[in-house]
């Protein structure tokens, strides 16, 4: 594994809510035409980044005209044909649309959470929906099975003892944790760059 990925934190994770599913381009998009990016009270400590860097959208929306086109990896699509993917943001985009919905982005526990442990007690599990391996196309967007995301809710399966979805296989899970390193930490010397900061 990768240098930042070994060590282990305990955390107490008290009672919370989370939306079962990934937010959506069409639900960012809501934020967008309802003036988030120019409130600054949503922005919290980023707002000072987003004037500076002029942020209007977000980085794989390119305008056109009075709409946008999506730019991934193969080229653009009109923002339409898009609308039920999982929206892809920023940390700072992902905390000012939460403000605005009057929600927060989960904390590093309480992922972990949602994702390995289950109602019923807190035996973890090794993925979400508990001991079998992932297949693509049923638990997920796994194994190159599509090179683009795919529609948020597809994978009924994939989701998680407690009912939510997506938490694996879909693009980056963001929190409110800051990435720090655990106490004791060294970088690999194999691969000094990849923990750099820490």
């Amino acid at each position: 594994g990768w240098d930042n990925e070994f060590g282990e934190v305990v955390a107490r994770v008290d009672d919370f809510e989370v939306m079962a599913l990934p937010v959506t381009v069409r639900e960012f998009l809501d934020f967008l035409e309802m003036g988030g990016y120019g409130k600054s009270e949503l922005w919290g400590d980023d707002w000072e980044w987003c004037e500076k860097e002029k942020m209007a959208h977000p980085a794989s929306w390119v305008r056109d005209g009075d709409s946008f086109t999506y730019r991934y990896v193969f080229g653009e699509v009109p923002i339409k044909d898009v609308y039920d993917l999982p929206v892809f943001v920023s940390l700072a985009e992902a905390s000012a649309y939460a403000r605005w919905k009057g929600q927060r982005l989960p904390t590093e526990a309480e992922w972990h959470r949602m994702a390995f442990s289950g109602p019923e007690n807190s035996v973890e599990s090794p993925f979400p929906w508990g001991t079998e391996r992932p297949t693509p196309g049923v638990h997920g967007n796994f194994g190159l099975e599509n090179y683009f995301p795919t529609g948020v809710g597809r994978f009924p399966k994939g989701a998680s003892r407690w009912g939510v979805h997506e938490l694996y296989g879909q693009g980056w899970e963001l929190t409110s944790t800051e990435f720090k390193p655990f106490e004791g930490f060294a970088a690999d010397p194999r691969y000094p760059e990849y923990s750099a900061d820490f």
